[in-house]
């Protein structure tokens, strides 16, 4: 077939009397063009998918799925244009505080995660307009972008330098205010100087929230995003984003009539579509998932609590926890799954999910007098049974209680003892109780013709100096021992007695029943060493 000079190229090949592919290129070509067996055409390759995690993340998100379909599209292309634009915000963010030990880059995507488990399967009933999955869409990039400026704006308070500056000013001034009731973490940094890193970081998250900034750097985001219009521009500007990002960390706190108050129930945005835009709703299921993520720098101050000491919690092996953290269990009560390094952490987990237990108690209680809307069926409780040591670890929660703050309190006489001498009588009594306790199921083993051991009783207090050079007054005992309940029960709260708690109560009842034997809790006097005890002190 001829082609006319420069405008096409036709290139025949002849595999076979019945075959004929035909390949054609170049220009445009007006002739007629004779049809062959096999044609092959060129047609432009695939575009590349998108390279950052979280701009695949906001394509690919289910929530889209719970949003009416008309519109869907361009708010889909819009929000993958904003998550590429914070993702360039996060590397930037992320190089200039590189030396933050707190630094939890996987909770962007726990969130969003939890966001996703939080609606369920759709199935029409929420009735989300796609601006408002848009934002539920965005919001944990928006949260973690946000937060990384703001982490990032206040470096020149030195946040690892934790010594008294006596001419410092401004910023730095401050904070070193706020380590000033900071001591017991601050003296620790002090004695141990390779964990001020962790400490120093930990203390400047803490004062950022204290100090409830960030409104600069909601403006900051706000700038970024802005050179990326669309229609998710409405549903995302600064009084409804301030609003949502504030109420994330209040807790049980977002059901205040106060914060909700100044909530749009339900708000026509302006622009094509007649988007709608449920605010308090927006909020609540955001904050419920929030809670769910579990971000590294709220979690109890049991894991901080345990850095700088020996057997100390080692963050990466945290961070590891949190992103493969997951709920389990039925709807209605979640359960939560980690598998933890350290006992610290399975305390700060299990005391996070009481918050959320909190939380979704207040939720519950806010839904029908302040919502309108369909929501999908959140929880009612929660459970932590499924958080649980790693293999070869260690094999209860129990032990590392005893380095918790308010048990070093009582043990050294402040905040919860003013007195030093009524610290050392409760654990004296509470010492005594435990052998009380041994000595009545001694003796009701014996009554009731069971196998048992004689059993006298001894209390021994030793008085020393460790390794760093404190000073410490340890008690101990040959009584019935104590669990996890126990240490639980009686060292949590000051002036808890072992022979207040539950199990103790219980077993009495069966003393009771089974001949009238009885073992009651009496002061502390010299009367109790008369009663057969072995009191010794070891200076």
């Amino acid at each position: 077939m001829p082609a006319e000079p420069g405008s096409m190229k036709e290139e025949a090949h002849r595999m076979s009397p019945d075959e004929v592919t035909n390949i054609i290129n170049g220009g445009v070509y007006k002739d007629a063009v004779i049809q062959a067996a096999t044609v092959t055409v060129q047609s432009p390759p695939a575009p590349a998918p998108p390279s950052d995690p979280w701009v695949r993340a906001v394509l690919e998100s289910g929530v889209w799925t719970h949003a009416a379909p008309r519109g869907v599209e361009a708010h889909v292309r819009h929000a993958t244009r904003l998550a590429q634009r914070l993702a360039d915000v996060r590397d930037a963010a992320e190089q200039r505080i590189s030396g933050d030990a707190w630094a939890d880059p996987g909770f962007a995507t726990r969130f969003a995660d939890r966001v996703e488990w939080l609606l369920g399967e759709p199935d029409g009933a929420l009735d989300l307009y796609p601006a408002e999955a848009g934002v539920l869409v965005l919001l944990p990039y928006l949260y973690q972008v946000h937060r990384l400026l703001l982490v990032s704006s206040h470096l020149e308070v030195d946040p690892t330098d934790l010594r008294a500056r006596p001419r410092a000013a401004g910023e730095r001034a401050r904070y070193q205010s706020f380590l000033a009731g900071q001591h017991l973490l601050v003296s620790r940094a002090e004695l141990r100087p390779e964990a001020a890193g962790v400490i120093g970081w930990w203390l400047y998250h803490r004062w950022l929230a204290k100090e409830e900034k960030g409104a600069d750097q909601l403006a900051a985001l706000e700038a970024e995003i802005a050179g990326e219009g669309g229609p998710l521009t409405e549903a995302l500007n600064p009084r409804f984003l301030a609003r949502i990002l504030i109420g994330l960390r209040l807790g049980p706190d977002v059901c205040n009539p106060e914060h909700l108050g100044r909530m749009e129930a339900d708000q026509l945005l302006p622009g094509p579509g007649r988007q709608r835009f449920r605010e308090r709703r927006a909020s609540l299921l955001a904050t419920v998932a929030y809670s769910a993520a579990a971000e590294l720098t709220v979690l109890p101050d049991t894991v901080v609590q345990h850095t700088g000491v020996p057997g100390a919690v080692d963050l990466d092996g945290v961070r590891r926890t949190l992103d493969r953290m997951a709920w389990g269990g039925s709807p209605e009560l979640p359960v939560l799954k980690a598998v933890c390094e350290h006992e610290a952490v399975v305390e700060a987990l299990r005391e996070h999910a009481e918050r959320l237990d909190g939380l979704l108690l207040a939720v519950g209680r806010t839904l029908p007098d302040r919502i309108a809307q369909p929501m999908p069926p959140l929880p009612t409780r929660v459970s932590a049974d499924g958080v649980e040591p790693a293999e070869g670890t260690f094999t209860s929660g129990a032990r590392f209680r005893l380095d918790d703050r308010r048990v070093r309190d009582l043990l050294t006489g402040t905040q919860l003892y003013k007195d030093r001498g009524l610290a050392v009588r409760e654990l004296y009594q509470n010492a005594l109780d435990a052998c009380r306790y041994r000595r009545a199921r001694t003796q009701f083993l014996e009554r009731s013709g069971r196998p048992f051991h004689p059993y006298e009783g001894r209390i021994d207090f030793v008085q020393g100096t460790d390794d760093d050079g404190r000073a410490y007054l340890e008690c101990a005992d040959d009584g019935v021992g104590m669990g996890e309940a126990e240490l639980r029960g009686v060292f949590s709260d000051a002036g808890s007695r072992f022979a207040e708690q539950p199990d103790f109560l219980l077993e009495q009842a069966e003393w009771e029943r089974g001949g009238g034997l009885r073992e009651r809790a009496h002061p502390t006097t010299n009367a109790s060493v008369r009663a057969g005890y072995e009191i010794t002190q070891v200076a």
